[in-house]
């Protein structure tokens, strides 16, 4: 009979630990998932901004040569003579 009470309070123990540990290993779950998704969201406001950069940038180089090459043509020697009219 005393056997019998040992070995139930051993089985107790080991589920009241067990008991303890999922639910540790739970609260970790749940603070990884919260971390990923904190992480995510991060991620996809720098990705944005990383795009609208480059869209930027690439106006303000498309601009540029624009304005280049405007001044380029307007600097070109003209071939349209000027008339006095007076």
């Amino acid at each position: 009979m005393l056997t019998v009470t040992r070995i139930n309070i051993v089985l107790i123990v080991a589920i009241i630990l067990l008991s303890f540990s999922s639910m540790i290993w739970h609260k970790q779950s749940r603070l990884l998932y919260q971390q990923t998704k904190f992480l995510a969201q991060e991620t996809l406001a720098i990705m944005a901004q990383k795009k609208q950069l480059l869209i930027e940038y690439s106006h303000q180089i498309s601009g540029e040569q624009i304005t280049e090459k405007a001044f380029k043509i307007l600097q070109r020697p003209s071939r349209i003579r000027h008339l006095d009219l007076r």
